[in-house]
C-alpha cells in the first residue's frame, strides 16, 4: 500500500481547494437570490438544517473514527486493518444512511408541517433527502484518504461537488421558477444532490483507480 503526503503539501491542497470552494459558494449566492427571489431562499433555508441534522444522524461520526482509526493502521503497517476498517465503516453507513433516510420521508410532513410549520417546505424538503444516504456514504471514502494521508481525493471531490452544485442549481432553479417559487426551491435542492452526487462518483473513482496500490 502506498499512502501519505506531507503536512505542508496536504494543507496546501486542502486550502485551495476551501478557497475554490468559498468562490464558487460566493457566486451562488449573488445569483441564486437574484434568480428565485427571497422567498424561494427562504424555503430553502427552512429546510436545510432539518437536513443538515439528518447527516449528523446518518454519520454517527464514523467519517472521523474511520480517518483515526486508518491512520493508526498505517503507522503499525497494518493495510489490512485499513481495508477491513473501511468495509466495516461502509455497511454500518450504508445501513445507518438508508434507515435515516427511510424516517425522514416518512415524517417529512409532520417536520415541514408542524415543526417547520410551512407546508410549502415538503418538496424542497424531499429533494434534499437522497443526500442523506450519499454524504455520509463519501465521507467515508474521504475519512479512508485522510487516513492514508491523501488529501487530494478530498479537496478534489469537494470541489467538483460545488461547481456541479452550482450549476445544476442555477440550471434547475431557472427552468422551474416559471412553475413558482417552490419549484424554483426544488431546484435548488435538486442542484445540492447532484452536486453531492459528482463528488461521491469521483470518490469511487479515486477508490477503484487505486485500489490495486492499497
Amino acid at each position: 500500500m502506498r499512502y501519505g503526503q506531507s503536512l505542508l503539501t496536504g494543507t496546501l491542497v486542502l486550502s485551495a481547494a476551501s478557497l475554490a470552494n468559498r468562490l464558487l459558494g460566493f457566486v451562488y449566492q449573488v445569483f441564486i437570490i437574484r434568480l428565485i427571489g427571497a422567498e424561494g431562499i427562504g424555503l430553502f433555508t427552512m429546510v436545510f438544517p432539518v437536513y443538515v441534522l439528518a447527516l449528523v444522524l446518518a454519520s454517527l461520526g464514523i467519517p472521523v473514527a474511520i480517518a483515526n482509526l486508518v491512520s493508526a493502521a498505517v503507522a503499525r503497517h497494518d493495510f489490512g486493518r485499513a481495508r477491513r476498517l473501511l468495509r466495516l465503516s461502509l455497511t454500518y453507513t450504508v445501513v445507518f444512511s438508508l434507515c435515516v433516510t427511510v424516517m425522514a420521508v416518512a415524517a417529512s410532513r409532520f417536520l415541514t408541517g408542524k415543526v417547520l410549520s410551512n407546508p410549502a417546505t415538503h418538496l424542497p424538503f424531499l429533494y434534499l433527502l437522497p443526500g442523506v444516504f450519499i454524504v455520509p456514504v463519501c465521507s467515508v471514502f474521504r475519512g479512508f484518504f485522510q487516513g492514508l494521508q491523501d488529501m487530494t481525493p478530498t479537496a478534489v471531490s469537494q470541489t467538483l461537488e460545488q461547481a456541479v452544485r452550482v450549476a445544476a442549481g442555477l440550471l434547475f432553479a431557472g427552468l422551474l421558477i416559471p412553475r413558482g417559487v417552490v419549484a424554483a426551491a426544488c431546484g435548488a435542492s435538486l442542484g445540492v444532490v447532484c452536486g453531492e452526487l459528482a463528488g461521491f462518483l469521483l470518490m469511487l473513482g479515486f477508490y477503484f483507480r487505486r485500489r490495486h496500490i492499497l
